[in-house]
């Protein structure tokens, strides 16, 4: 993981040796250097790390509520409903492509769309989990396993419009594939700092419930006879 750090703080656009990267690191080195290594390689970097401890967390949690080791967000359809929310802002308002466009008028302009873009995702997933868990509700019993496979069909059901959406999309479906894929090239240069609050925020909230999660891994009827 260290490797990979240094690797992603000397690759890129200019390559720097390692030698110039210890030295800039270490507050010496050209001003470029400093520029593009502490201002744009660095909380890239981090953002990355924060990332992936975000998604075993969740994928911790997903673990001990479904009781299946091989959970990942596509299977309760979370995924899914952020591809279809962002996919959907995206085709019928096409004027927020203009972001992605060499021509843009300005960083901050370009992350504050983008950020509008990230906020419609967000509803998406939020709506797609909470209509699963609400349909996974019969008669006031809840049920993993239909929770499970309603998550699928949900997932299947949205991937497929968020298809016809990309297919429909003409011009545009470039830059909607490019935005699914994922990138920390353009984001507001604290952000590293906010996903890492609200990263420990979560940790600490999942921490005083780390009891009841391992109750629930144990079985629902063992949860509940252990109060």
């Amino acid at each position: 993981m260290i490797l990979l750090a240094f690797i992603s703080l000397m690759v890129g656009s200019h390559f720097y040796a390692p030698s110039v990267l210890i030295e800039t690191l270490r507050g010496d080195g050209e001003s470029t250097a400093r520029t593009i290594i502490w201002s744009l390689r660095f909380p890239r970097m981090i953002m990355a790390f924060e990332v992936g401890a975000a998604l075993a967390l969740a994928g911790l949690a997903l673990q001990s509520l479904l009781k299946n080791p091989l959970v990942e967000p596509y299977l309760i359809g979370a995924s899914s409903g952020a591809a279809f929310g962002a996919t959907l802002i995206l085709v019928f308002f096409p004027v927020l492509m203009g972001v992605f466009a060499i021509e843009a008028e300005s960083m901050s302009a370009a992350i504050g769309i983008r950020s509008l873009i990230s906020i419609a995702a967000f509803l998406g997933a939020l709506v797609a989990i909470s209509f699963l868990y609400i349909s996974s509700y019969k008669k006031g019993d809840f049920s993993t396993k239909r929770l499970i496979l309603m998550g699928v069909v949900l997932g299947a059901f949205l991937s497929a419009f968020v298809a016809l959406m990309i297919i429909a999309s003409g011009e545009s479906i470039r830059q909607v594939v490019w935005w699914l894929m994922g990138s920390l090239e353009i984001g507001p240069r604290n952000g590293w700092i906010i996903l890492g609050v609200v990263l420990i925020i979560f940790w600490i909230y999942l921490f005083t419930k780390s009891y009841k999660l391992n109750l629930l891994s144990q079985g629902e009827e063992t949860a509940l006879g252990l109060g």
